[in-house]
């Protein structure tokens, strides 16, 4: 869907990375651009073949190239490159851009067609936009944390719903409507994290309430707090997840456990022990087998379950080649997925070839390495 679109990703760790790399999925070239040291993700264990995990999983498919942005020559190339680009994505904190010279103003004055997107932290309009923060930090700015102390959940929610999977949506929108301008001209796209995952909470019920800390508030609240939206523990001391929202599903439950009194109690609080009685007569896939294929009930997998599910072996997402573990592209967004697969990926890969598809010559990249510009692989 994006053959023919090229991305010039700067970005290091995950937000911007995952981003990129599903537009890789979708079709585009992307050529991300590291330090040359690296991005610090390559280090992050558990590795394979000295490398990151994490670090292959999120950069299959892209073209690498290792450049040292602070030099004049090495920004130089870089404008040459994105000369050529239609995205750029970046992560740097504005006083970092700027100093890069990569600030808003002057890029589209040098690159007018180029869509150029900056996820970070809080956006340019923030009195806290110089402020360094990770996922935990925005999770905490949005009091969705506050009832939680730990263990928190494995993923980075901030990062991946309001970096990632808006960036995405910003830049494929941005690309539309280049588009249709007559003049061609790309644009700007300022995503604050913090405000990305803030959005989401004009999902939750009762937000009127919550904001004005409002303690009589009797709202429904998928936190686990309602009898029919829980995990329970089962007989074999596995957990499985009820969530019976509409009543149509509240009925089939309660009629398939055999305890159709229960039915008219579903807002009762007191109803949480006696569901977790129920829960421990019986093992978690006697229960699935009986109650999955028709409400709203589900298992609570270990990660090592995960990938031996039907739903999951039948679409094949997890591919295991040679202990190196990839997930395949959701359908929704590429049936093919990033080939091949490969279980390293040298800093400077590609930077040989980009150069030389810049007119650079072997003469000249060579005295560029030597002078600490960049760092090629072959």
């Amino acid at each position: 869907m994006l053959t023919g679109i090229r991305v010039i990703d700067l970005t290091n760790l995950l937000p911007g990375p995952f981003c990129t790399l599903l537009l890789a999925e979708m079709g585009a070239e992307v050529i991300k651009i590291e330090s040359l040291t690296g991005d610090p993700l390559r280090y992050v264990k558990p590795q394979i073949n000295g490398l990151s995990e994490l670090f292959l999983r999120l950069n299959q498919g892209k073209r690498l190239m290792a450049l040292n942005l602070k030099s004049e020559e090495g920004q130089k190339i870089l404008h040459n490159l994105l000369s050529t680009a239609d995205v750029l994505v970046e992560g740097f904190r504005p006083s970092t851009a700027k100093r890069l010279g990569l600030d808003p103003e002057r890029l589209q004055k040098m690159h007018p067609r180029l869509i150029h997107i900056s996820i970070n932290g809080f956006g340019r309009e923030s009195p806290y936009e110089e402020r360094p923060a990770h996922d935990l930090n925005y999770l905490g700015y949005t009091g969705l944390l506050n009832n939680i102390t730990t263990p928190l959940l494995p993923i980075q929610l901030a990062d991946i719903g309001g970096g990632s999977l808006l960036a995405v949506i910003g830049i494929l929108a941005a690309l539309h409507e280049r588009e249709r301008s007559p003049q061609r001209s790309g644009r700007f796209l300022d995503l604050s994290i913090l405000d990305g995952i803030t959005s989401w909470l004009a999902t939750i019920n009762g937000l009127t309430q919550l904001l004005s800390n409002d303690s009589t508030d009797d709202s429904i609240r998928l936190d686990g707090s309602e009898p029919w939206y829980r995990i329970y523990r089962t007989r074999d001391n596995k957990r499985i997840t009820l969530a019976c929202v509409e009543d149509k599903f509240w009925e089939i439950f309660c009629k398939r456990i055999e305890r159709e009194d229960l039915i008219p109690r579903k807002n009762d609080a007191s109803l949480h022990r006696e569901l977790e009685e129920i829960f421990l007569q019986k093992e978690r896939e006697e229960w699935i087998r009986e109650l999955a294929e028709t409400t709203c009930v589900g298992p609570v997998y270990s990660f090592g379950e995960l990938a031996s599910d039907l739903h999951f072996t039948t679409k094949h997402r997890f591919v295991n080649n040679e202990g190196f573990v990839t997930l395949e592209p959701l359908g929704i967004i590429s049936k093919q997925s990033l080939s091949p697969k490969k279980s390293t990926l040298p800093l400077g890969k590609d930077t040989l070839s980009i150069l030389q598809e810049l007119d650079y010559s072997i003469e000249e990249i060579k005295e560029l390495q030597k002078q600490d510009v960049l760092k090629s692989a072959s």
